[in-house]
């Protein structure tokens, strides 16, 4: 059974508004491709494993802003990162593959 899923970027935008796996509000940006964002941006600071969209471009090796950190500024978070489901999927399928070896 296939069914919709929201992943880092897609080649052409679906038509819904919110995640069809969790329900929270998505807001799409385009750069190249499609990519579904949370609604609200982020603090971040450089240095991480995330990639966030800053003026509709990539910006990568970035991490949530913590105290301390130096500040780079606002961007957006790809909904990729932050959907429980899909959180959840990575940590389950991390987990079978662990085990596997």
């Amino acid at each position: 059974m296939s069914r919709e899923r929201c992943w880092l970027t897609h080649r052409r935008r679906p038509s819904w508004g919110s995640c069809p796996l969790c329900g929270a509000p998505i807001k799409w940006v385009r750069d190249i491709n499609w990519t579904p964002c949370d609604d609200e941006p982020v603090l971040y600071a450089m240095g991480g494993d995330l990639k966030l969209i800053k003026h509709r471009e990539f910006v990568e090796d970035c991490r949530l802003y913590r105290p301390g950190d130096i500040l780079q500024g606002l961007a957006l978070i790809p909904h990729y990162y932050t959907c429980p489901v899909l959180k959840k999927e990575r940590r389950e399928w991390a987990i079978l593959n662990r085990s596997r070896r």
